[in-house]
């Protein structure tokens, strides 16, 4: 199992489109083979800022995941963003 964790910084009133495209991202995530579930988390203290868990099988399903158009400039979610996103698999157990 792999678990990705991205600490995201949003731009000022970007939150609800940013949030609604992120919906959308892991609704489709739930198609791919290897998903195992995924959470959106608002710190309290950051309204600027959030973090996205993402829990897979093995990277199999990553494929068209991975190059994360949120960051990339092809998606909705992508004008959303401040300046800083920062990305880390934090967790690997093999069977």
């Amino acid at each position: 199992m792999m678990t990705i964790v991205t600490h995201v910084h949003l731009k000022e009133g970007a939150a609800r489109d940013w949030e609604t495209a992120m919906r959308t991202r892991l609704s489709a995530a739930k198609k791919r083979p290897g998903w195992v579930g995924g959470q959106l988390l608002r710190p309290a203290d950051k309204p600027d800022r959030r973090v996205i868990v993402g829990t897979w099988r093995d990277s199999g399903g990553l494929g068209g995941v991975a190059p994360r158009p949120e960051i990339h400039g092809d998606s909705p979610a992508a004008g959303c963003l401040g300046k800083r996103t920062s990305r880390a698999l934090v967790a690997r157990r093999h069977p």
